[in-house]
């Protein structure tokens, strides 16, 4: 998940908060390749402070109590032991 706005990087930029996909690591020309919405944006080891693991996405207090409905797309179904029951 990148943490700064790059409008130059991938062919429709980079946004904080958009989540990605790892799809290529060529250690050889120290490069990252992660995929965000089908679009691949390359890093260089030198620019991996600009993206973090995203392991959870939060809605803030106020967004979430004037929303009455958030829905989260999921590209594959949740561990059994994430899954409502």
């Amino acid at each position: 998940m990148p943490i700064r706005n790059d409008p130059k990087k991938g062919p429709n930029g980079v946004y904080n908060g958009s989540v990605g996909t790892i799809t290529l690591l060529d250690t050889e020309q120290r490069e990252l390749e992660i995929t965000f919405d089908g679009d691949a944006a390359t890093y260089t080891f030198d620019e991996l402070d600009d993206v973090l693991n995203a392991y959870a996405i939060t809605v803030p207090a106020p967004k979430a109590a004037n929303t009455p409905l958030l829905l989260f797309p999921s590209p594959r179904p949740a561990p059994s032991c994430c899954a409502a029951t």
